[in-house]
């Protein structure tokens, strides 16, 4: 029962803490991140609600990174008030080893790593993807440009056909405008393509099958030219190949707007086109390395927190600060070589992690000694 209670009291001086830090790095990336386009969105026009909507919806993929972070700044605190007035000391005679004292924050940090996986595939991709489709609304009510959408379909390794809908897309109609594109021969070792196909709409017929209407075709040396009112896009060998789910996924470059599964069947299908997908591979383990990376920051909070001599609040605040700017520098690091091919996606998101863990294991059996 003594057990328990003390479980329980440790417990109590960490929600406190990673309550406060959830709150405090969420405003602090908020204000530092989508504050000032927000803000700009109102002032050129558009609808105050709106806007309001896209600051809540934008939320969510914040909160998530913050739980890592907040979980650090909570152990850290937490384990500096317990040295600081010599409870650790108390409990030490009382006959607990350091390694029992932590494992409340164990504990809290698997519960919050395991909530944080679950946020972050259940709540925050719906809430990113509808802010993505709020921002695109506001940018056509102030007057700006709707985003291109591209496709390059690759056949052999080779770029074979580069679509582009300079007009963007309506996705509740199925409908792309001045769409153009640009097919190589199979075989050519050059870029000079062999047709050219303009349309001034292409409209979704259900799975991956669009037809062109009211443009024209022609050859890639400009002899042979005809106007078309409708055609499919089956002259391009294979045509556009997505259906506009697909097309709105590409259209939203943030990963936090995809679930796991989702990104897994999206890298799938860029595999079957032959296209180059280790920067989507790093995005899907980093759902899981995140979220985990709440036990770890815990993990290494606790120890670090207990010192010999009495210490403020500041001084776990600056000590949070300086290790989650190492470790978000090592995760930038890293995605970029993953990215680029120089480790595998799978080391990139998890190196941080691991290293974290054998830091942490290092400091708490030096503390214990």
């Amino acid at each position: 029962m003594r057990l328990r209670v003390i479980d329980r009291l440790i417990l109590q001086e960490l929600i406190g803490p990673f309550v406060f830090g959830v709150l405090l790095f969420t405003i602090l990336f908020f204000a530092g991140g989508s504050l000032f386009q927000l803000t700009e969105y109102v002032v050129r026009g558009a609808s105050l609600w709106t806007v309001g909507q896209m600051v809540l919806l934008s939320l969510p993929q914040i909160m998530v990174k913050t739980f890592p972070m907040a979980m650090l700044l909570s152990s850290l605190l937490s384990f500096g008030r317990l040295s600081g007035e010599s409870e650790i000391v108390a409990l030490y005679a009382a006959g607990y080893s350091l390694w029992r004292i932590v494992t409340p924050v164990l504990a809290m940090g698997a519960v919050v790593s395991i909530s944080a996986m679950a946020f972050n595939e259940l709540v925050v991709p719906p809430a990113t993807a509808e802010m993505w489709r709020l921002r695109t609304a506001v940018l056509r009510q102030i007057g700006e440009r709707a985003q291109p959408v591209t496709q390059t379909v690759m056949r052999e390794g080779k770029v074979e056909t580069v679509i582009t809908a300079q007009g963007g897309v309506d996705l509740q109609a199925g409908i792309l405008y001045d769409v153009t594109a640009v097919q190589f021969a199979p075989a050519s070792q050059s870029w000079h393509p062999v047709l050219i196909v303009y349309a001034k709409r292409a409209k979704w017929l259900g799975g991956r099958e669009w037809d062109l209407y009211d443009g024209y075709w022609m050859t890639g040396d400009g002899r042979i030219r005809a106007e078309f009112t409708r055609t499919t896009t089956r002259v391009l060998r294979g045509g556009i190949r997505k259906s506009p789910r697909e097309i709105e996924t590409d259209l939203v470059p943030d990963p936090d707007s995809r679930s796991f599964r989702q990104t897994l069947e999206r890298i799938r299908r860029y595999q079957r086109a032959g296209e180059d997908t280790r920067q989507m591979q790093v995005e899907l383990y980093n759902k899981i390395s995140l979220p985990l990376a709440s036990l770890i920051f815990g993990f290494v909070g606790a120890p670090l927190g207990i010192r010999r001599q009495r210490s403020t609040a500041a001084a776990g605040f600056a000590l949070s600060i300086v290790i989650i700017f190492l470790y978000w520098a090592m995760a930038q690091y890293l995605f970029i070589l993953g990215r680029g091919g120089s480790v595998s996606p799978l080391v990139a998101s998890f190196l941080p992690d691991a290293l974290g863990a054998v830091a942490g294991l290092v400091i708490l059996w030096k503390r214990s000694r």
